[in-house]
């Protein structure tokens, strides 16, 4: 059975400084089970412990310009993240769903 995604906005700081703010699929299923096994952001975290890399989408990478004291984004499509390089994620809450 395919579902249908559902994308939440997240925010990773990792750490070589690099930030990245994107969308992470959450409705998947556990293979043995046909049913939802995400139902938070956190999840992805907490019960997929087996699962080494976050694939985020539409995602946004922001460098620190040490020169300039600003933060340059570079644009990307898909990225992998190893969770072990992740100091903190945060949710994005839409205003919309606020």
């Amino acid at each position: 059975m395919k579902r249908k995604p559902n994308y939440k906005k997240i925010f990773l700081e990792l750490i070589n400084n690099i930030t990245i703010i994107g969308e992470v699929n959450i409705n998947r299923m556990e293979e043995e089970k046909e049913e939802e096994f995400y139902k938070r952001l956190s999840d992805m975290f907490t019960y997929d412990y087996q699962t080494p890399y976050l694939i985020v989408t539409n995602a946004k990478i922001a460098r620190p310009v040490e020169s300039k004291q600003s933060i340059a984004f570079a644009p990307a499509k898909i990225l992998f993240v190893n969770k072990q390089n992740i100091i903190f994620a945060e949710p994005i809450e839409d205003e919309q769903e606020a």
